[in-house]
């Protein structure tokens, strides 16, 4: 299982929204941007190394952010987000090199650059090699996230 969490730039960005900065505003993406890495970039976005965009076929997979395709949040103490609609599986790219390994995804905001939202680290064990010619999808059934 892959440790979730919140960036510092979403979470700043959500305090200044909700406390002590009334004036600020949150943009909300209308598209949302998934990130692979090979070294990750903590949730500071700092440091980490993403596969080279349009190297081996890689570019950030792109998803409609709207309420067709995220569910609303459920529960309580742990509360869920969820992918409700859209194409099972999302189709990516294909690997023209061998990529990785891949110890981490990101949700960002932009194709390249950006601000990290939500990472996922993958722990040892776990993580995975994309071979050469590989046809790399998304399981958009499988796209959660969870606060505590």
């Amino acid at each position: 299982m892959a440790l979730q969490q919140m960036s510092d730039y979403f979470a700043k960005a959500l305090m200044d929204f909700y406390v002590g900065k009334n004036n600020t505003t949150l943009t909300v993406p209308a598209t949302l941007y998934v990130a692979m890495y090979t070294t990750t970039p903590g949730v500071a976005n700092s440091g980490g190394v993403e596969l080279t965009i349009g190297t081996a076929g890689y570019l950030r997979l792109a998803i409609t952010n709207s309420t067709s395709f995220f569910s609303a949040a459920t529960g309580t103490g742990t509360r869920t987000k969820a992918a409700a609609g859209g194409s099972y599986p999302l189709a990516w790219f294909t690997a023209g090199a061998t990529l990785g390994p891949i110890v981490a995804t990101g949700l960002l905001d932009a194709s390249s650059a950006g601000n990290l939202w939500l990472l996922n680290e993958i722990p040892a064990g776990s993580q995975q090699t994309i071979s050469n010619g590989n046809n790399i999808t998304f399981n958009a059934t499988d796209f959660t996230w969870t606060i505590t």
